[in-house]
């Protein structure tokens, strides 16, 4: 007789939101400061940034901004730290932020479904259309 247990799901599983990668210049605006961050990935939910120093550095991170340049500034709670990383949820957005987050993802949707198919021609597979 075999027992099959049941699997724990992926990150990728649990994800609610798709994740783009990219690496791109930001802000994180702590209560009396500004840090120049890379935001590693995005999603509807949240993103991931690389910070100059080790996240227990800045000591506790409590509610704060995040902002893209000419794109928007985001409210956003910790969610996790590990070493220069950090996890951030986007709060509640209002439309205008809602619109910029939804024009950035569109934008990335575009860039990597557009290196997939350059991937898929020059790997020697074309395309199937639908």
């Amino acid at each position: 007789m075999h027992v099959v247990l049941p699997q724990p799901p992926s990150l990728a599983n649990r994800r609610r939101h798709a994740r783009y990668a990219l690496s791109r210049p930001c802000e994180l605006i702590l209560e009396d400061k500004v840090l120049t961050a890379r935001l590693l990935d995005i999603s509807a939910g949240g993103a991931r940034l690389l910070l100059p120093l080790a996240a227990s550095g800045y000591g506790p991170l409590p509610q704060l901004r995040f902002r893209l340049p000419q794109i928007c500034t985001f409210r956003a709670d910790l969610r996790w730290s590990a070493h220069h990383h950090v996890g951030l949820q986007f709060d509640e957005l209002s439309a205008r932020q809602s619109g910029a987050l939804r024009s950035l993802l569109s934008e990335l949707e575009r860039r990597d479904q557009a290196s997939r198919e350059i991937t898929t021609v020059t790997s020697g597979f074309l395309p199937i259309s639908p």
